[in-house]
């Protein structure tokens, strides 16, 4: 990010054109996560804020305008989407994943795993939307499998603690999954790669 001399912020996007970023203001949301994308119809690019506590998502425009805002009725702790499959999921911190439609507010599904606190925790998509990856409070990843919600699979981390920072990618048709692993009870901190072996 870089400032003009007036205190104004903008970024410099791909094309290498300078565009001003607008702070907005919206009262009583606390945003737990935010997502940018580019063009989406006929709007343009979007601007997508989950509020924590009052579990609103805002969407904006790229000039900060509020274009729609939709109530999901749960305290969320993260949140991605996927324009593409029309994927929404949410870590609703009470009762585990909650996978919605973009274009709607009904939820679709809950993905529950064993929690003993109300703890956010990341979740994510791995291979497209088929598998949805979330964190835990006690040093297990659990990945669903999204069409069943059953659990495909589960990986212990090393501690019994909580797990919140997770991101995945696909890096050449390989599944990774980025664990970040910190905390009061983590003597030091660290971030694992686990590759995702396909079974035949």
């Amino acid at each position: 990010m870089a400032y003009d001399t007036n205190l104004l912020s903008f970024v410099i996007d791909e094309g290498m054109v300078p565009r001003t970023v607008k702070s907005v203001l919206i009262v009583k949301h606390w945003p737990q996560a935010v997502t940018a994308f580019g063009q989406v119809g006929v709007r343009g690019p979007e601007l997508w804020s989950f509020g924590r506590e009052d579990g609103v998502i805002y969407i904006l425009d790229d000039a900060g305008k509020i274009l729609k805002s939709k109530t999901t009725g749960i305290v969320i702790g993260h949140a991605i989407l996927n324009t593409k499959d029309d994927a929404l999921i949410l870590d609703d911190v009470s009762e585990g994943v909650a996978l919605f439609k973009m274009s709607g507010t009904e939820r679709v599904k809950t993905f529950e795993d064993p929690h003993r606190e109300r703890r956010s925790r990341n979740v994510a998509f791995l291979d497209g939307t088929s598998t949805i990856v979330s964190g835990s409070d006690h040093g297990a990843i659990y990945m669903f499998d999204r069409r069943t919600g059953e659990v495909t699979d589960r990986i212990h981390v090393g501690i019994r603690d909580w797990v919140q920072s997770i991101s995945t990618i696909d890096s050449s048709g390989v599944p990774l999954i980025f664990v970040g692993l910190s905390g009061e009870n983590v003597k030091r901190p660290e971030i694992q790669i686990w590759e995702r072996i396909r079974r035949k």
